[in-house]
């Protein structure tokens, strides 16, 4: 999905994006980036001390929502490791 509306984290639809399928679209990377960062950065996270993997998750894509937060937050925490490691490319 995020391939197709330029959201990373695949939010679902907000004031100021297009909302497509339930989930916002942007017209850029950029500006989906930044949606994303605006999100975490905001009151519901930062803002309430959710500053880890392992806080924001549960929040982000709760169990309730048909997610597993443990099954997310290790391959997270897999992903980066590996981008910390020099194993993981970024463009």
């Amino acid at each position: 999905m995020a391939a197709s509306t330029r959201s990373l984290g695949n939010l679902r639809c907000i004031d100021g994006a297009a909302c497509w399928n339930d989930y916002a679209a942007f017209s850029s990377w950029h500006d989906g980036y930044s949606a994303f960062y605006k999100l975490i950065s905001g009151p519901l996270y930062v803002g309430s001390n959710r500053t880890t993997v392992e806080s924001i998750i549960p929040v982000y894509a709760p169990s309730g929502d048909g997610n597993s937060p443990s099954h997310y937050i290790s391959v997270v925490e897999s992903a980066m490791s590996m981008w910390r490691s020099g194993e993981v490319a970024v463009p």
